[in-house]
């Protein structure tokens, strides 16, 4: 967990003076597959997917100038549903790149897409649904947009990312109501 902060902590003062001239720009982090990130094949575990996933979102959102109300304590980012797919394994050691962009943004979610490439292959593709909460609340999309500074235009992401996460939301509710 501290390599978690630790990284998320470089990422706001490296990323930050980096910032993106638009929201269509991928960001790309170059990592490496450590020691206690591995299962006992020695290969990246499943559990670790969703946390490079999360820092490349705190990447990709310090780059878009969504830091200054995260940080300010106005927002806070919430991770809604995450979800990968892993083709090919990431061997202890090893060196990789993790390419994240927006997929787009409806009025109460953003939409990341991670890509995890090695040797110019890609090893696994993961997609993550995310809000800014501020008082028990998520904050709509525009508001964002205008406290950061942007100008909003809608973004619509793909009918089989939000086809991935109508489905989430549906077997939620089916087990939430049977408890």
């Amino acid at each position: 967990m501290y390599y978690v902060w630790y990284k998320i902590a470089s990422i706001l003062v490296t990323d930050y003076r980096r910032q993106l001239s638009n929201l269509d720009e991928e960001v790309t982090l170059p990592l490496r597959v450590r020691l206690f990130d591995c299962d006992g094949f020695k290969i990246m575990s499943g559990f670790q997917y969703p946390v490079y996933m999360g820092l490349s979102s705190w990447a990709l959102c310090t780059r878009a100038n969504f830091a200054k109300p995260i940080l300010s304590g106005k927002l806070t980012p919430v991770a809604a549903s995450q979800k990968y797919i892993c083709r090919k394994p990431l061997k202890l050691w090893s060196s990789f790149g993790l390419k994240v962009s927006f997929a787009g943004w409806d009025d109460k979610w953003f939409y990341h897409l991670h890509i995890f490439v090695q040797n110019n292959e890609v090893s696994a593709i993961g997609t993550s649904k995310l809000a800014a909460w501020h008082r028990k609340k998520i904050i709509p999309v525009p508001a964002i947009f205008d406290a950061i500074g942007y100008e909003y235009k809608e973004q619509n992401p793909p009918n089989w990312l939000l086809n991935q996460f109508t489905e989430d939301n549906d077997s939620y509710n089916e087990i939430a109501a049977s408890l």
